[in-house]
């Protein structure tokens, strides 16, 4: 072990590798998005049913990117979402734009991201 390196590093490591999610998204003027959860720990085991979260609570971040910059952040609880085609115009979001979305652990915090671009 290397001196200074904090015990929980590589589990910290390990549950922030996985991008915790597979969107899914569908866009007439207002965008519908959806996801499928993935667990951090315990998911091998392959049985009938919803996986366990491996969380206290289920959270998700959600940011709408445009050039690099986000024009809007989302903390939600269900893996779902929708964008009004108001919400856009007010975001400034019109043409092509990025949605990145990760689990939120209560004790690393965000995951790594999952993205899509959506087209207009």
């Amino acid at each position: 072990r290397r001196i200074g390196a904090q015990p929980d590093a590589g589990k910290a490591q390990v549950a922030q590798l996985i991008a915790g999610i597979v969107i899914g998204a569908h866009r007439r003027a207002d965008l519908s998005v959806t996801w499928v959860r993935r667990t951090r720990f315990g998911g091998d085991e392959w049985v009938y049913g919803d996986i366990s979260l491996g969380e206290e609570n289920e959270t998700y971040q959600l940011r709408v990117m445009v050039g690099g910059l986000v024009r809007r952040q989302e903390f939600l609880s269900v893996p779902s979402w929708h964008y009004s085609a108001a919400e856009q115009a007010a975001d400034g979001v019109g043409g092509l734009f990025e949605l990145r979305v990760s689990q939120v652990s209560q004790r690393y915090g965000p995951g790594l991201e999952a993205r899509v671009l959506v087209t207009p």
